[in-house]
């Protein structure tokens, strides 16, 4: 019996061994999949646009660096100026086609549509930017990358569109003239703001004139026009004309008037923004009426 009992604990002993010589303990090396950076950006020039805000259209061009094999959907993020991209109705206040790109393929157009927001905000600007590139399949050999320095597309949409001149190297005087005896000013400002910072005032002349002089630096500047004693909506015959180097003028204006209740304190009834850009011997001027 003694010898039976050795012998099924040799059996044990020996497949025991067995089992622990059959574990594998050495590590497994994989073979990693190699796989290629895809850039997509866009790839347009046009990084500003301006359009109608009713049925106004803007184009880009994306790209990506290399083909996929898959096709992709592009994702846009879109902002507004106002902080909506929903008109008060809840329309939306802007729409584009489905941008995708098909396999193979590297390039394709979008185009952005505005609808009218029924406000009257004279300009409104909006950023479009890439966001992401859905794919129809999972990627195994190429990953996607946001080219950031391709950056956002700004899109000023407007009301009425811009009066944009051109002119030689100088400076531009703005001039406020009117028939009557009523306290009228000017105010060229940093922003659309009362307390912004000066540039230039007009208050106790007839006519009344601000300038834009060469030496400004190129950049928004906002006139202000009041009449400083009224504090209720008026109608005043009026002329306002900007004067540019070279001798070329437009009038802005010919009536100063006002809808809304204003207190008398001196804040402006109307606010132009007037842009300005040198270019080499040329100064171009972008004028556009806020309110």
């Amino acid at each position: 019996m003694k010898k039976i009992k050795l012998s099924i604990y040799t059996l044990l002993l020996s497949l025991a061994l067995v089992s622990c010589e059959s574990e594998t303990t050495n590590l497994v090396e994989g073979v990693a999949t190699p796989t290629e950076q895809v850039v997509i950006e866009f790839s347009d020039t046009n990084l500003k646009t301006d359009v109608l805000e009713n049925g106004g259209t803007a184009t880009y061009q994306v790209s990506l660096s290399k083909p996929l094999p898959v096709d992709g959907v592009v994702v846009f993020d879109i902002s507004s100026s106002d902080g909506s991209i929903e008109s008060t109705a809840g329309v939306g206040e802007v729409s584009h086609n489905e941008v995708k790109i098909p396999a193979g393929e590297t390039s394709v157009s979008v185009t952005f549509t505005f609808t009218d927001d029924t406000v009257s905000d004279a300009e409104e600007i909006y950023n479009v930017s890439i966001k992401n590139l859905n794919v129809s399949e999972t990627l195994i050999k190429h990953f996607i990358t946001l080219n950031e320095k391709s950056g956002a597309r700004t899109i000023n949409v407007y009301d009425t569109l811009p009066l944009v001149v051109e002119a030689p190297l100088g400076d531009a005087d703005i001039v406020l003239n009117w028939p009557g005896s009523e306290d009228l000013d000017l105010y060229l400002r940093s922003e659309a703001k009362i307390t912004s910072t000066v540039i230039a005032n007009s208050w106790y002349s007839q006519p009344e004139s601000v300038t834009i002089t060469q030496a400004l630096a190129d950049g928004d500047y906002f006139l202000g026009l009041d009449n400083y004693n009224v504090a209720t909506p008026y109608s005043i015959p009026c002329t306002l004309a900007i004067n540019f180097a070279g001798g070329k003028s437009e009038v802005l204006l010919t009536s100063l008037d006002t809808v809304a209740t204003a207190a008398a304190n001196g804040e402006p009834d109307i606010w132009y923004k007037i842009n300005k850009t040198t270019n080499g011997n040329k100064v171009v001027y972008t004028i556009i009426k806020l309110s």
